[in-house]
């Protein structure tokens, strides 16, 4: 038996088989084309009996185009990619028909889903054509690689307070063998109002809060060859810092100048009572008192400075703000003074008494005499007249606009009592001859004169001169 499968076009070329029985299957590949939509072919069946008795069957066959299809290489994939259309098939034939694509993480139209796939592993996808007019098919296969994700994590520091910088650190994201390095990292902070700073390409960035509450920050890393991770989201409170602040007297007097600071500091979160103060008066000449770390303390100045009095507040979650306010109210002590128009005087007479105080920064407003007698007086300029003989240390301090009193300044006056005299008893001397005169006085300071002075021996102003006799007189 011969077989002559393209009889026309190859007359001279055939199969044969020896031994051909009933229903024996016989199949011969036609050269591939897709031009035109067909072609016939005229087959010859030709078979032999005793070597030279020959019957021929010529019957045509009709062959369709096949498509071509082929496939070009994919690139590897992320397995955090969005699904996409696989581009790579075609049927290049031009043969009409549909095509179904087959595979894992492949739907029959070509979409891949890198993330329905185990992620470090190559997956064959096969593209079939089937021609429109017999269903002629060809199909052809390609492998994709889905590149792992990298893992993103972060850590922050322990205390996280607003206005202040926060550091965080991704060391601790990872990536797989083989999936590349890390090499971007996109940081979110989820905190409006600091506008571009909202965002961070840095690896380990720092960020300040500027308001206090919860914020959910996120972290994805991205690497080398594109592939970005899941957002890792951490919830991070960042806590209200303090709002330092205190009162200061608005005037305040030396000598030693006591300050009590009135605390005003206040949280938005009123965990007021869980702060921890520490005041720095400003004062370093006073050693270790110069500080304190009480809620109002008071601080004893002895000068009028100014200064700067700083507090710093640390909350009970462990943040610290602080506040200077300059302490400019302390005012110099005046310095009393006063003089009167005369030292002495009889008793009768009067002084007057005027007050001669330096008020220093202020302007004086009180008066406070003590006249030592038992009677206090109230103005700045006053007579007074001393009902007794004696000697009084009259003190006075004012006390200045600022409310500040001034030292206070002593100054004795002498109020003498008149002279109490006794001229002695009449006497009598014979003329030539000398007497010593018998008088007495009581009183202060006390100076004598005797007239007529012709017949005393030597001084006049002696309380008891000599006489001599020049002729008779009486003593008075």
């Amino acid at each position: 038996m011969q077989i002559y499968w393209d009889n026309t076009a190859q007359p001279t070329v055939f199969d044969e088989d020896d031994y051909p029985f009933t229903g024996k299957v016989y199949k011969h590949l036609y050269p591939n084309f897709q031009l035109p939509a067909i072609r016939t072919y005229q087959i010859r069946y030709r078979a032999y009996s005793g070597g030279v008795c020959v019957n021929d069957k010529v019957q045509n066959i009709t062959i369709n185009a096949a498509p071509k299809v082929q496939f070009t290489a994919i690139p590897d994939v992320c397995f955090d990619a969005v699904p996409f259309q696989v581009t790579q098939a075609g049927e290049v034939g031009g043969v009409p028909g549909s095509f179904i694509f087959s595979g894992p993480g492949i739907s029959p139209t070509g979409t891949f889903i890198p993330a329905s796939v185990a992620p470090g592993n190559t997956y064959t996808l096969q593209y079939l054509w089937s021609s429109a007019a017999a269903g002629c098919k060809d199909s052809i296969t390609q492998t994709i690689f889905v590149i792992d994700s990298a893992t993103a994590r972060f850590t922050y520091q322990p205390i996280v307070c607003e206005k202040g910088a926060t550091a965080f650190n991704s060391s601790a994201s990872t990536i797989p063998a083989g999936a590349g390095n890390i090499v971007g990292w996109n940081w979110n902070f989820n905190d409006p109002v600091s506008g571009a700073n909202n965002t961070s390409g840095l690896q380990n960035p720092f960020h300040d809060f500027l308001q206090w509450g919860t914020y959910n920050v996120t972290l994805q890393v991205i690497s080398d060859k594109g592939c970005r991770s899941t957002l890792k989201t951490i919830p991070v409170f960042v806590n209200p810092v303090p709002r330092p602040n205190f009162s200061i007297p608005s005037s305040v007097c030396l000598p030693s100048a006591n300050v009590t600071f009135g605390n005003l500091s206040t949280i938005p979160d009123n965990t007021q009572l869980a702060f921890n103060y520490l005041w720095d008066f400003g004062d370093p000449g006073s050693g270790v008192l110069n500080s304190a770390t009480g809620s109002s303390p008071s601080h004893i100045y002895n000068s009028v400075g100014p200064f700067n009095v700083s507090l710093q507040v640390t909350s009970g979650a462990g943040c610290v703000r602080d506040t200077t306010i300059n302490l400019n109210t302390i005012h110099p002590q005046p310095i009393a003074d006063f003089f009167t128009d005369k030292s002495e005087v009889c008793i009768g007479d009067r002084f007057v008494f005027t007050d001669n105080t330096n008020p220093m920064d202020g302007i004086t407003a009180s008066w406070f005499w003590n006249m030592d007698d038992g009677i206090t007086r109230s103005l700045r300029v006053f007579p007074y007249t001393y009902s007794a003989p004696g000697t009084y240390d009259v003190e006075l301090y004012t006390i200045n606009s600022h409310g500040c009193r001034s030292t206070t300044y002593i100054s004795p006056v002498t109020v003498h009592p008149y002279p109490v005299l006794d001229a002695g008893p009449d006497r009598f001397v014979l003329e030539g001859g000398q007497i010593t005169l018998d008088a007495t006085a009581s009183g202060n300071d006390l100076t004598y004169l005797w007239s007529p002075n012709q017949y005393i021996i030597g001084s006049n102003t002696l309380l008891n001169p000599k006489l001599r006799g020049l002729m008779i007189f009486a003593i008075c």
